[in-house]
């Protein structure tokens, strides 16, 4: 076994010893202020024209108390949703109607009985659409809509997408 050297330490007197500058770790960085998160719109406000908003009803025309309050919850969701999957295409969650308002999807596709009583049973539904209403593409066909427009407006029109067909 081999002896260990060990390094002499030059022995100093009190008077002798120079002094030893104390140098302290710098502080810990100061941590950042938590900023809001802000995610892009879900969609850029597309420019839409209501030429007569007198001719559709209130409620195309305007949101109510709840509606206000369903369309901060689903903005809050939204950003939380584009907050941890920013890869992801934004979800189709509060487009625009055709007066420029924008409405929660529930709100707007939902189960509405229409004047018509021939269409309550799936096959009749099934002939008007074919023989009465003309499909139209999306336009990219891998992006949804801007605006999605209410059934009234598309049996006007007698055109829509997939979107405006459901």
């Amino acid at each position: 076994m081999a002896d260990q050297v060990v390094p002499e330490t030059p022995n100093m007197d009190d008077e002798t010893q120079e002094e030893t500058e104390v140098i302290l770790p710098p502080p810990p960085p100061a941590k950042p202020k938590l900023q809001p998160i802000i995610a892009p719109d879900m969609f850029p406000p597309p420019v839409v024209s209501c030429p007569n908003p007198q001719d559709y009803p209130t409620s195309y025309n305007s949101n109510t108390t709840k509606e206000q309050l369903i369309l901060v919850y689903v903005e809050n969701f939204r950003r939380q949703y584009h907050y941890l999957y920013k890869d992801r295409k934004p979800l189709f969650l509060n487009p625009l109607n055709e007066c420029a308002i924008p409405k929660f999807v529930c709100t707007t596709v939902r189960p509405t009985m229409l004047s018509f009583s021939e269409l309550t049973e799936w096959s009749s539904t099934a002939d008007f659409v074919a023989n009465h209403l003309n499909y139209e593409l999306l336009e990219p066909p891998n992006e949804i809509p801007k605006v999605l427009w209410s059934s009234t407006k598309v049996l006007a029109e007698q055109k829509g997408n997939c979107f405006d067909y459901a």
